[in-house]
């Protein structure tokens, strides 16, 4: 009997772990943009996407990054500096990344997965 029961949670505990990375919260990554000029294959020049966690912002050579918060529109450039923190972005903001001049680049988001809370 004692078999039985060893081989039932075994089964048990198997089905959980292939269920568990199915849930999409758990399976969440990074989010943003990372453009270059000229334009790289995972993302355009501009890069639009819509927050749904805290990020940052850095680049380098002449960039502009545009988030809208509501009504409110915040614009950072290379002019302002080349790094903001996470948290610049909030969640909600819509924010468009584009890398201006030949050589510049401006990665936005939160880098960190969201599958592993603190990981950043």
């Amino acid at each position: 009997m004692r078999p039985l029961r060893i081989v039932v949670a075994f089964v048990f505990a198997a089905g959980a772990l292939v269920a568990l990375p199915m849930q999409s919260s758990l399976a969440s990554g990074p989010e943003g943009c990372v453009v270059t000029n000229p334009a790289n294959p995972g993302f355009a020049n501009p890069c639009t996407y819509r927050a749904t966690v805290s990020g940052g912002i850095a680049g380098g050579g002449t960039f502009k990054v545009t988030i809208k918060r509501g009504k409110k529109k915040i614009v950072y450039t290379d002019k302002q500096g080349n790094n903001w923190s996470i948290g610049t972005i909030k969640k909600g903001d819509t924010v468009t990344a584009q890398a201006v001049s030949p050589g510049s680049f401006v990665t936005t988001g939160n880098p960190c997965p969201q599958s592993i809370p603190g990981a950043c």
